[in-house]
C-alpha cells in the first residue's frame, strides 16, 4: 500500500467533495453507525501514526479516522456547513480544478444527500466519547 505522503507527491490527488469511508471494526466498536460518504476539503494524507488504531479509511487517502489512547483524529468534516461549503469553495476555488475534486455544484447537490448520516454519526461520536 502507497503512504499518504507518497500519494500526494506522486498524484497530487485532492478530497475535496464527498467522498466513501470504510469504518474498521475498530471503528464499529467506537461508533456502530457510520456514513456512507463525508465531506473532505483537503489535499494532504498522512500514514497512521505508531502505536494509533485505525478508525475508518478511504480510497484516496487511506487514514480518515483513527484513535490513538483517548484522542481522536478525522480527515473528514462532519462539521462542515452550509456557510463554510459556499466559503470554501469560493475562496479556495482553483482547489476544485486539481485531480480528484468534485465540481461546486456537486458539494451542495451530495450535501443533500449525505449531510444527516454525518451528523447523526457526529452527535453519536462525541455523545460516545464525552458523555451524555
Amino acid at each position: 500500500m502507497r503512504s499518504a505522503a507518497e500519494c500526494l507527491r506522486k498524484h497530487g490527488q485532492v478530497e475535496a467533495g464527498y467522498y466513501p469511508i470504510r469504518p474498521t471494526a475498530a471503528g464499529l466498536a467506537v461508533v456502530d453507525s457510520w456514513p456512507e460518504q463525508v465531506y473532505q476539503w483537503h489535499r494532504e494524507g498522512f500514514d497512521l501514526p505508531q502505536g494509533a488504531e485505525l478508525l475508518a479509511e478511504g480510497d484516496t487517502f487511506a487514514v480518515q479516522a483513527f484513535r490513538y489512547g483517548r484522542s481522536y483524529a478525522l480527515q473528514f468534516h462532519p462539521d462542515v456547513t452550509h456557510a463554510t461549503m459556499c466559503r470554501w469553495t469560493v475562496s479556495g476555488h482553483h482547489r476544485l480544478e486539481m485531480p480528484g475534486a468534485k465540481p461546486r455544484a456537486e458539494h451542495f447537490a451530495d450535501r443533500a444527500v449525505y449531510d444527516f448520516s454525518a451528523r447523526a454519526w457526529l452527535d453519536d461520536f462525541l455523545t460516545r466519547w464525552l458523555g451524555p
